[in-house]
């Protein structure tokens, strides 16, 4: 049973809601956690913790990075 809700929190930054989008579209879920939002992929091992307050530009490239990855390695394409 997957955890979370395919709703993107509203408190995610513009360039975070775009990787959100694209998470959703892969079949991740989201729940809200403080200032933070808690992502997890689809095979309910993958997770993910989006920022939702504004911070170095580091971590949402990293964050990218890291959903790519789970692409690559499941067949799905990232879209972003």
């Amino acid at each position: 049973m997957p955890r979370g809700s395919a709703e993107i929190p509203r408190s995610l930054r513009k360039e975070w809601r775009k990787l959100a989008e694209a998470m959703v579209e892969a079949g991740w879920t989201f729940e809200q956690g403080g200032s933070h939002v808690k992502a997890y992929g689809p095979d309910g091992v993958a997770f993910a913790t989006l920022s939702g307050t504004p911070g170095d530009q580091r971590a949402w490239k990293n964050a990218r990075a890291d959903f790519r990855r789970w692409c690559r390695g499941h067949g799905v394409e990232p879209g972003i």
